[in-house]
């Protein structure tokens, strides 16, 4: 909200992106919100959805993106 955009709104993204100097696809959101996902997958971000009841699933998941030992 310090930004006057919200999540899923994609001008979010895009600041986060043009602050980091990095591309969207670059990287890698996580939230527990399904609609939040979904607005960074549409600007083409790698996106990990985080199950709090199940957070080991993501955890696997985003270490696969990131290329870590999955033993980490």
């Amino acid at each position: 909200s310090i930004e006057g955009y919200l999540k899923p709104d994609p001008r979010l993204y895009e600041v986060m992106a043009e602050r980091l100097g990095a591309p969207l696809a670059a990287m890698v959101f996580v939230d527990d919100q399904p609609t939040n996902v979904r607005g960074a997958e549409e600007l083409g971000i790698p996106t990990v959805p985080f199950d709090p009841r199940d957070p080991e699933a993501a955890y696997a998941q985003l270490r696969a993106i990131l290329g870590l030992d999955p033993e980490v």
